[in-house]
Formats: structure tokens, sequence, C-alpha cells
């Protein structure tokens, strides 16, 4: 919600329509951030209920990797993220959504405290 309301603040304040237009597409993408966050207290509720709806498959780790520097960069931390490369692909088994989570709030915290 505060990455919301920030996006909102920061169009206010702004007369440059691209600027604008980058701005609520980041809205967007935080909207979905936090449908996809409500999902995950829903299946988290079903999970307590012992009905574990989790789907397993193959994802390339850096792919998730960057995705999650690339939110967090838009965020306009004063925080520099640097992704290097990895020099062989690496795959994990993982539910997509669940994996991003984990990064994102690793990451949050890295910033949020180094």
């Amino acid at each position: 919600m505060a990455r919301i309301r920030f996006g909102v603040e920061m169009m206010a304040d702004e007369d440059d329509y691209d600027y604008r237009l980058q701005q609520v597409e980041q809205i967007d993408k935080d909207i979905e951030a936090l449908n996809t966050l409500i999902d995950e207290i829903m299946t988290y509720a079903k999970l307590e209920q012992g009905m574990p709806s989790i789907e397993f498959e193959q994802i390339d780790l850096y792919d998730v990797l960057n995705q999650v520097a690339q939110e967090t960069e838009a965020l306009k931390t004063q925080k520099i993220i640097e992704l290097h490369p990895m020099p062989v692909a690496v795959t994990v088994e993982a539910e997509r959504r669940y994996l991003h989570r984990v990064i994102q709030n690793l990451v949050g915290n890295a910033v949020r405290y180094c």
C-alpha cells in the first residue's frame, strides 16, 4: 500500500506525461503484487487447514533474482543492487510465487538493514 501511495504522490507532483505513465505502470505492478500477497495469505490459510495447493515447477533462479532486483530498484532506494550473471544456469524446483516472496523478503531486509 505504501508503494502505491508513494507512486500516487509522485504523480501528483509531476507534469511530465511519460513520467506519469511510468508511475501508473508501476502502481499497476504494485496492485498485482498486493493481489499475489492476498493469494498467498489465502493459500497459507488453506495450508493451516490441511489443504495444500503447492505446484512445484523448474525455475531459473537467475530470472527470479533479476525480477526482484528490478522491482527493488523501482522503489528508488539509496542502495545499489548488483546482480552478476551466474556461470551456469541454476534451476530449482519450487512454486514461483513463494520463491519470489522469499527472495523479495531477503533483499528487502538487506536493503533496509544493511
